[in-house]
């Protein structure tokens, strides 16, 4: 990443996508010789400043390319072809909540759930990596090197819907843009043996407007780095909307809402997602 000096009412940014904890590669300590914003994809909530910082989104390593049959049954609420409840794909382990949900959650298949270290990819389980994303309803993004993981946005690109156990981590963009809270579900790191139940909790009506919300999210902010930049940059221009207005965010409902065409977004901090650190 990279920081410049602010000039008037122009306020800098500095990207940082380092992994392997919340540390801003020099940002906080030069932080106090101008004014500029932080978007980091890999940050804790205690380390930026929820009136002008945001979460990066982390790149899909492994998109999911969907049929436009699959896109209709998102659309559509069509379920049917999704007969995996909740799944998670990736390396155990990274991350102590990972290993917990393994113990809790491996080599019970006949349920519809489907915890499979990588190794077991083609060895002992037949589906691919790909097959078992797109055939989820939930898919398990927990923490791993780093608070965030590459299968949230893989989980978008699925059309499914993400289950996130990343305690303190700031979820993507300002929260004034999109709202998280009509598309993922956070769970403490604390209650790893709660989230099935607190996935079936969740009706079939619900469902399908998460997962229409998530994909779109996918189209508009996620499928390439263009997208998250931009919005990285319209987050920003929330936070200089605000402070021109003397700290009072714009009226979304209309003033925004041509770029939350259908997205929406909420006008809190970090909302609940920063969630409490161990």
């Amino acid at each position: 990443g990279a920081a410049s000096r602010s000039y008037h009412n122009v306020m800098a940014m500095y990207i940082n996508c380092q992994g392997f904890g919340p540390k801003l590669s020099g940002a906080d300590i030069v932080r106090d010789e101008f004014p500029f914003a932080i978007a980091a994809s890999s940050a804790y909530a205690r380390s930026l400043n929820p009136l002008v910082d945001q979460g990066m989104p982390p790149p899909a390593v492994t998109p999911i390319e969907l049929t436009r049959e699959q896109e209709r049954d998102i659309e559509t609420c069509d379920e049917s072809k999704r007969d995996i409840f909740v799944s998670f794909v990736g390396n155990i382990g990274r991350g102590r909540v990972r290993q917990q949900l393994y113990d809790v959650l491996h080599g019970r298949q006949s349920e519809g759930i489907w915890f499979v270290p990588r190794s077991e990819i083609r060895v002992t389980v037949e589906k691919s990596y790909y097959e078992i994303m797109e055939q989820s309803v939930f898919a398990l993004t927990p923490a791993g090197d780093n608070p965030f993981s590459y299968r949230f946005p893989e989980a978008l690109s699925a059309g499914a819907i993400p289950v996130v156990h990343a305690d303190g981590w700031v979820w993507p963009f300002r929260s004034e843009l999109v709202d998280w809270t009509k598309c993922a579900v956070p769970i403490p790191e604390k209650d790893y043996n709660k989230t099935v139940d607190i996935l079936r909790s969740i009706d079939a009506e619900t469902r399908c407007e998460m997962r229409k919300y998530c994909y779109r999210l996918w189209q508009r902010y996620h499928k390439t780095a263009g997208d998250s930049v931009s919005g990285i940059i319209e987050g920003m221009e929330l936070v200089a909307q605000a402070k021109h207005n003397g700290g009072k965010f714009p009226d979304l409902a209309n003033e925004n809402e041509h770029r939350r065409h259908e997205i929406g977004g909420n006008a809190s901090s970090w909302g609940y997602f920063a969630l409490a650190e161990n």
